[in-house]
């Protein structure tokens, strides 16, 4: 199985007109969670670009 097929699948959301967004979290297992606190789109497709990886790693605690 690649790497790729072990990591979550991350989707930014809208709480309604004119207010936050979060960014749905979906496991391979078929769990999800939610990430929020986003003031846009762009925001959050900005977390996941450029912070979601570490997220992770932070869930999945330390490797070894």
């Amino acid at each position: 199985m690649s790497e790729d097929s072990h990591k979550p699948t991350f989707t930014p959301v809208s709480m309604g007109f004119f207010s936050e967004w979060y960014v749905k979290v979906v496991w391979p297992s078929g769990y999800s969670e939610n990430v929020s606190g986003f003031k846009n789109e762009a925001h959050a497709k900005g977390w996941i670009q450029h912070e979601s990886e570490k997220w992770i790693d932070e869930k999945r605690g330390p490797r070894g």
